[in-house]
């Protein structure tokens, strides 16, 4: 299937929540919890970017024109975890992208996110802030728009990649959002793709 029409099929992009880590488990998995003592913080220094509040929060930068230092750090047990390549993307042809072959096409932008009292999802309920940063493949066949959401009162962090296609079609193989090695990681459902 091409990437166009994956891409009108899909609802939104892509994402992934990065939870705090073990002993804060239960709590990320479960509904969240409003907590007007954690506001979110977000810092930008140069080429560096953080997002944070009480429980998690994440780094990175856009130094050389390219998203790397990716890290998310687990502020109620004090650990980290380095993520080297936050998203890759395989086209049919064998074609690799990832947040490192990818350039950035723009600054990264800030938004602030306005609580909705009467949405749907609990999380739209809450206030936070996100970052969008603009990426394109060197032969303008890819853009992506990489982001960060963090919530106030979150316990996790949630990552998002919109693709577009560029000047035609993309054929459009795997995405994969986070794909690395984790002591003491194991699948908890039986579904394909389960985490």
């Amino acid at each position: 299937m091409y990437f166009r029409k994956q891409l009108l099929n899909a609802a939104t992009g892509l994402a992934l929540s990065f939870a705090v880590f073990p002993g804060s488990m239960i709590q990320a998995e479960s509904a969240p919890q409003r907590n007007e003592a954690s506001p979110v913080v977000a810092m930008q220094a140069g080429d560096s970017f953080r997002l944070q509040n009480h429980a998690i929060g994440a780094s990175w930068s856009v130094a050389g024109g390219k998203l790397n230092s990716l890290v998310v750090h687990d502020r109620m047990h004090g650990a980290e975890l380095r993520i080297d390549v936050p998203f890759g993307l395989l086209l049919s042809d064998g074609t690799k992208y990832n947040a490192g072959s990818l350039a950035l096409t723009g600054p990264p932008v800030r938004h602030e996110l306005t609580p909705r009292p009467d949405a749907p999802r609990l999380a739209d309920t809450r206030r936070g802030v996100q970052f969008d940063v603009p990426l394109e493949s060197s032969d303008h066949l890819l853009r992506a728009t990489w982001s960060l959401v963090l919530l106030e009162g979150a316990s996790y962090i949630r990552q998002v990649l919109t693709l577009a296609a560029g000047t035609r079609d993309v054929p459009l193989s795997r995405v994969e959002l986070v794909d690395m090695p984790l002591a003491g990681a194991h699948v908890t459902g039986s579904v394909q793709g389960s985490p």
